[in-house]
């Protein structure tokens, strides 16, 4: 039998006992090798960079399977450990973002634009059921969108806070609004200048605010506040 038959027991017994004692000198330098690798990494930046570069190239198939192996098994810790990071860095990821979108800014929309074309489909299905299961945040969203194009001021507005101020009551017929009816009326319609903001909406049924359309009630409401 070879010396180096990694059967012997006599190998086996080594190699374990050189790992423990690696395991024990990592233990105890641990700060000394942080400082040594910083230090290494800060002084030879662009030689890592180029060998990595060539590394990921060479083995980008096996990279990205096993990227996508421990995300799945891992994809709850992950999620978490990437919400905590956002947290943590929230300036830094905003200041890289904005920088990143000023040097790639046509890059990225030419890129978004073949991803969309590519995955239509799945992004007009996505959308539709998520639209089908928010329908206020859907008309919220419509409400935002024409003030902005309009140049007008236009600040998130959550229906269900305006339908608890108003205490559930329609402002222009005076009667109770179920949840699955309710609808934001601007006091000063988005037509005629109005914002988009919680102290410009007012409680009412659909098909109050759909047959007042930008006339009636609430401006005579909105002069007499």
């Amino acid at each position: 039998m070879s010396s180096t038959d990694s059967s012997d027991p006599k190998s086996i017994s080594a190699a374990a006992k050189h790992r423990a004692n690696q395991a024990t000198y990592y233990a105890a330098h641990r700060e000394e090798r942080r400082v040594a690798e910083a230090v290494y990494r800060a002084t030879h930046r662009e030689e890592l960079r180029i060998r990595n570069a060539v590394y990921y190239a060479a083995h980008r198939g096996e990279r990205r399977a096993a990227s996508t192996a421990y995300y799945v098994a891992h994809r709850e810790q992950s999620h978490e450990t990437q919400a905590a990071y956002r947290l943590a860095h929230r300036e830094e990821i905003r200041a890289a973002s904005a920088v990143y979108r000023a040097a790639h800014g046509e890059e990225q929309r030419t890129a978004s634009r073949a991803h969309y074309m590519a995955h239509r489909g799945e992004y007009q299905a996505r959308a539709a059921n998520w639209l089908a299961a928010h329908p206020g945040q859907r008309r919220e969203f419509v409400h935002r969108r024409r003030a902005r194009l309009r140049s007008q001021f236009a600040a998130r507005v959550d229906i269900m806070a305006i339908y608890e101020r108003d205490k559930g009551y329609c402002h222009i017929c005076g009667k109770k609004v179920k949840r699955s009816a309710a609808s934001m009326d601007h006091l000063l319609p988005i037509s005629r200048g109005g914002v988009h903001a919680p102290w410009n909406v007012a409680l009412s049924h659909r098909h109050c605010n759909t047959r007042r359309g930008a006339y009636g009630i609430a401006q005579m409401r909105l002069a007499i506040a």
